[in-house]
């Protein structure tokens, strides 16, 4: 895997199994931290447009809701 920044291409070590971890982490962090930021605001317009009620009345946990508003944001943009 290589990074290129500017003329500079930045390739990251590999750790003593091969495998390049750290950057395998990053993502993993990237996309959770994305997840924790998205997921309230998705909820907040819920509210604000007064439709939370239903979605909590409605038979999909609250889980599912959240999931489902996840799933929502990452396919529009």
């Amino acid at each position: 895997m290589q990074v290129v920044i500017g003329q500079n291409i930045i390739i990251p070590q590999a750790d003593a199994d091969g495998d390049h971890t750290s950057v395998t982490y990053l993502m993993v962090y990237f996309v959770f931290t994305t997840a924790l930021l998205l997921i309230p605001h998705l909820l907040l317009e819920e509210k604000q447009t007064k439709t939370l009620d239903a979605l909590l009345t409605s038979p999909a946990s609250p889980g599912q809701v959240v999931l489902a508003k996840h799933w929502q944001d990452f396919s529009i943009s």
